[in-house]
């Protein structure tokens, strides 16, 4: 089994219009694609959630979750599950291999290079609204994913349509700016959403590629396929969102920056010590740190904090969970960039200011988790408006 071979590569990246003998059977070999149709052809005889299963213990990748957490996949009915795409691969897999445990119907939306591998093909939906929206395909492989949810099929997106990568803004790894078709499609189809999670990120060397150029990154890709050996993806599975119970759901902008919260408000629970990536820091000259700020007064914490109810968007047993424009906290912001600071020092990070706060939190909005008991701040994420 091959999944892609060389006539297809040679088209699809154009070189065939180049006339040179042999060179797309080279890029093959040096960007791994061989490889990855090694793994396939191996396991070809296999099918279903089996095959899937075979392919994830060929690359040595196991999934890390909860088994409390499936019973937050519906058992009957449509409905949208959406989750990160931090490696750009086997999150797929694991995608399929946690929503068709469940719910064996389930599919997954992909582009049509996956849509090509037969064992496969009955867990995805082939459409690729990410890049030309108006194109044919992309049309009626949205309106075959909207007949499918309304007759009850469950569906995975990646709302972000490419792997995460390092973002100059926020600082951090994460997904893109999640695509606004899927934001109307969650909202044209009225069902509920799933939140999904996935911990990790690629390696350096990768995100290195990614903020050079994008085609460095998309060369990367499959050698980050096979480069997981003995990883084990933590995941998180959320409880379902009805799509009346949101405020703003006329809104697919705000919409989607308030699902895409609530999936990466999960990932707090997945604390581990790691040290994130930031290419700046390869050039950056270490200073002394400065002494980091004291703690805010937790008075004036907590008499914000009664102040917000309008922006709490969920509560779950001594946890509140709010999305505030930084106007409204003034307080609380400064602890929050006091935290980070202190949080990403810990792991050899930071800014080494008193304080971790930039111009860019005065524009985004903030979500953070609020433990009513202790009265402190949990966990806290910046998001565009």
């Amino acid at each position: 089994m091959k999944i892609i071979t060389k006539q297809e590569f040679a088209k699809a990246t154009k070189i065939d219009k180049l006339g040179v003998p042999g060179l797309a059977a080279l890029l093959m070999e040096v960007m791994k694609l061989n490889d990855i149709n090694k793994v396939f052809s191996k396991n070809e005889h296999f099918a279903g959630l089996e095959f899937v299963d075979k392919i994830l213990e060929t690359i040595g990748v196991s999934i890390d979750f909860d088994e409390d957490d499936l019973k937050n996949i519906p058992k009957t009915g449509g409905f949208i599950a959406i989750a990160n795409h931090p490696y750009g691969g086997v999150e797929g897999l694991a995608l399929v291999k946690l929503l068709c445990t469940v719910r064996p119907e389930a599919k997954v939306m992909v582009n049509f290079i996956l849509k090509k591998i037969p064992n496969l093909s009955e867990f995805f939906v082939a459409v690729n609204p990410f890049e030309n929206v108006q194109h044919s395909s992309s049309i009626s492989g949205l309106k075959a994913t909207f007949d499918l949810l309304q007759s009850g099929t469950p569906i995975g997106i990646f709302p972000a349509g490419e792997v995460s990568t390092f973002n100059l803004e926020t600082q951090e790894i994460t997904d893109r700016l999640w695509h606004p078709v899927v934001g109307k499609l969650i909202s044209r189809s009225k069902v509920p959403v799933v939140p999904i999670y996935f911990h990790g990120n690629n390696g350096v060397l990768f995100n290195i590629l990614s903020f050079i150029h994008p085609t460095l990154r998309t060369a990367k890709l499959p050698s980050e396929f096979l480069n997981k050996q003995g990883l084990k993806i933590k995941v998180r599975i959320g409880k379902p969102i009805k799509i009346e119970d949101i405020s703003y759901k006329k809104d697919t902008n705000k919409l989607l920056d308030f699902l895409r919260a609530r999936t990466y408000a999960l990932g707090t629970s997945l604390e581990e010590e790691k040290k994130l990536f930031n290419p700046i820091n390869l050039f950056k000259r270490k200073k002394k740190p400065d002494a980091v700020v004291p703690e805010t007064d937790r008075a004036l914490i907590v008499n914000e904090v009664t102040k917000l109810e309008e922006f709490r968007v969920w509560e779950e047993k001594n946890y509140e969970v709010y999305i505030v424009p930084t106007a409204s906290i003034p307080n609380i912001l400064r602890e929050i960039g006091r935290l980070r600071e202190i949080t990403f020092r810990e792991v050899g990070e930071g800014t080494n200011k008193k304080i971790d706060l930039d111009n860019y939190d005065i524009y985004y909005n903030h979500l953070f988790i609020w433990d009513k008991d202790q009265q402190n701040i949990v966990g806290a994420y910046r998001i565009g408006k």
